[in-house]
């Protein structure tokens, strides 16, 4: 891989016939491990949400390409997407590979599992002590976060965005599951779909976010 840091990418949103989606790809701190995860989280009015997960190894095949070939997907949905996750399906996808071309903090997918490709920005702001996450949703109540990585907080967990004029301002976590939870909504915090967001990793011996 291009660095031998954590790497975490997100997309801008995706439209469907029906709904939309968000992409996320992650990649191991170490070249060694050479693994990839593949999140993909989708949202429609009649399916609500489901979650696309894709895991495997990441082959080089030169300075800038890489493939990325599959070994373990799963599906799981949910009609809240908040309080949990179901598993609807596993299937065998050893056929799955997709290439990939880093550029200059951004990456594109030349071929996704719907056939499409697919831009995906850096995060900022991961850390070992940090998660980034993506608002995918926005209604009169407050904001979806998704993260792969959001088994590792804990609710009530302050969120942080990063203001039009520079400065951190924060939420706090009400629910969630493993991979999307639902943040308090903040008067006069102009949070919108795409807006990244950063949470706190939670400590080993602390609870999973459950209530």
């Amino acid at each position: 891989m291009p660095s031998n840091k954590k790497s975490v990418y997100f997309s801008d949103k995706t439209q469907l016939i029906e709904g939309y989606l968000y992409t996320e790809i992650s990649f191991p701190k170490t070249i060694g491990d050479q693994n990839f995860r593949f999140h993909q989280l989708s949202y429609s009015p009649r399916r609500f949400w489901e979650e696309l997960r894709i895991e495997g190894k990441v082959e080089s095949i030169s300075e800038k390409s890489y493939l990325l070939k599959a070994n373990k997907c799963s599906v799981f949905a949910g009609s809240e997407g908040i309080r949990r996750w179901y598993p609807i399906r596993s299937f065998d996808c050893d056929h799955i590979q997709m290439e990939i071309l880093f550029e200059t903090s951004k990456i594109t997918i030349l071929k996704g599992p719907r056939e499409e490709i697919i831009e995906l920005k850096e995060t900022k702001f991961e850390s070992e002590d940090e998660i980034t996450g993506i608002i995918v949703r926005v209604d009169s109540n407050g904001y979806y976060g998704f993260s792969s990585n959001l088994r590792y907080v804990l609710r009530n967990a302050k969120v942080s965005f990063f203001s039009p004029g520079g400065k951190f301002i924060e939420s706090s976590i009400l629910d969630g599951n493993d991979s999307l939870v639902f943040i308090k909504k903040q008067e006069g915090i102009p949070v919108k779909m795409g807006d990244i967001f950063k949470v706190k990793r939670k400590k080993s011996e602390e609870s999973f976010l459950k209530l």
